[in-house]
């Protein structure tokens, strides 16, 4: 599911790549194929971690019709898509027929047990993008943060159960290894998902 999700992002973010760049080369060589990683950090005897997402796609100008606006990508196998780009699009005069463009996505996940956090959710977006003329680039960044309070914790089944802002209850596993005499009910765990996109073009 979780793979699922990252090729989902990353494929908009292909979309969204045509939007703040001005890709600068035209190749005939194939698309290199997307890839993933996985990278999970945590330390020991202590709640929570962190869990490190990376997923790059590629994609190529296919058809521009500068009338319309109109903008046809194709990935290594092969699928098109066609979009629209809005009048707000930043250098799109300078996207040709043949450009690639490469998107990654880094999302991170942490978790961690803070015993004074405040109750409730935040969230906050940054975009960046090269002004015209500069080297091909941008970056989208967004942050949640979520502060559950632990209800319980179930020691001989090494479970905890999470209660949530809006009164939701999820019970979550622990992992071996953590101590749970470190733990009580009433601590505050926060949960912080981040995901940042960047978007070059592919070097000729």
């Amino acid at each position: 599911m979780a793979n699922k999700r990252m090729a989902v992002l990353a494929y908009s973010a292909l979309i969204f790549s045509l939007i703040v760049i001005a890709p600068s080369c035209n190749s005939d060589k194939p698309t290199p194929p997307p890839s993933a990683s996985s990278v999970v950090t945590y330390n020991p005897g202590e709640a929570g971690g962190v869990v490190e997402d990376t997923f790059t796609a590629y994609a190529t100008v296919r058809a521009i019709d500068s009338k319309t606006r109109q903008v046809t990508l194709e990935n290594g196998q092969g699928t098109k898509a066609v979009f629209t780009a809005p009048a707000e699009v930043r250098n799109f005069d300078q996207l040709k027929v043949g450009d690639r463009v490469k998107a990654t996505l880094i999302q991170r996940l942490v978790v961690f047990v803070d015993k004074d956090a405040p109750n409730g959710a935040a969230h906050a977006t940054m975009i960046a993008s090269a002004p015209k003329g500069a080297k091909p680039g941008a970056m989208v960044a967004e942050a949640y943060e979520i502060v559950a309070t632990v209800d319980s914790i179930d020691t001989a089944n090494r479970n905890a159960t999470l209660r949530f802002s809006d009164g939701q209850q999820v019970k979550v596993l622990i992992r071996p290894g953590v101590d749970l005499t470190q733990y009580s009910a009433g601590d505050k765990v926060v949960i912080r998902v981040t995901a940042q996109l960047s978007l070059i073009a592919q070097a000729q």
